[in-house]
């Protein structure tokens, strides 16, 4: 990543002392914002909560994050942290990588991310080299019953929130993924409390790494 030197504000070395700001898992705000010890503002990103839950090593070379470089974005008062290393090159950048492609499938949350350097991201391009396994996200048979029945009565979304907590907190799910066993019991207590109905069928499936660990 090059950044022009009149946007470059600080160098933060402490990476623990910045990913501890950075909130891995937020809920309800894509991006949530953090102070700074500049005094600005960041937001989680994705590569910061990435960093935040499997470290700032390339998984593949090795090669550490250094430093993290803030510089100026093009919001007032809010600034841009981008991870910095050193390689065989020279300055690198690394980031977060989806192990399976977004665009060939893949889930966009945490069990499908790993750090790679900007090289290791390079080479492997656009290309998935595991096994995979299939997940479903419960958000998006909430929204297909909002599609087929209109506005859901609110003691239908605090039953949808409470199901998130309770699955939260086992391994088996990331983010609100499950697997098609997951998603079948979820859409038997839906008819079961509501009589709602729900094209299972339609559901798509997102991809994870098998043995994927959302941590």
């Amino acid at each position: 990543m090059s950044i022009a030197l009149r946007r470059q504000i600080a160098c933060h070395s402490d990476l623990a002392a910045i990913l501890a700001l950075v909130d891995p898992c937020p809920k309800g705000v894509p991006r949530p914002s953090f102070a700074l010890p500049s005094g600005r503002t960041a937001q989680a990103t994705q590569p910061l909560r990435a960093f935040r839950l499997k470290g700032t090593r390339c998984a593949e070379c090795g090669l550490q994050g250094h430093h993290f470089l803030e510089f100026r974005t093009g919001r007032q008062g809010l600034s841009g942290l981008a991870l910095m290393g050193f390689g065989d090159r020279g300055p690198t950048s690394p980031t977060a990588d989806h192990i399976v492609p977004r665009s060939l499938g893949g889930a966009g949350a945490p069990g499908n991310l790993r750090v790679l350097c900007a090289e290791c991201n390079v080479r492997k391009a656009n290309r998935c080299t595991v096994a995979t396994v299939t997940r479903f996200r419960l958000a998006e048979v909430k929204n297909r019953l909002r599609a087929s029945y209109g506005a859901l009565h609110p003691s239908f979304q605090e039953f949808h929130r409470a199901y998130l907590r309770h699955f939260d907190a086992t391994v088996s799910i990331d983010q609100g993924y499950v697997d098609d066993a997951g998603l079948i019991a979820y859409a038997a207590a839906i008819e079961h409390r509501f009589g709602l109905v729900c094209d299972l069928a339609s559901v798509p499936g997102h991809l994870f790494p098998e043995g994927y660990d959302r941590s």
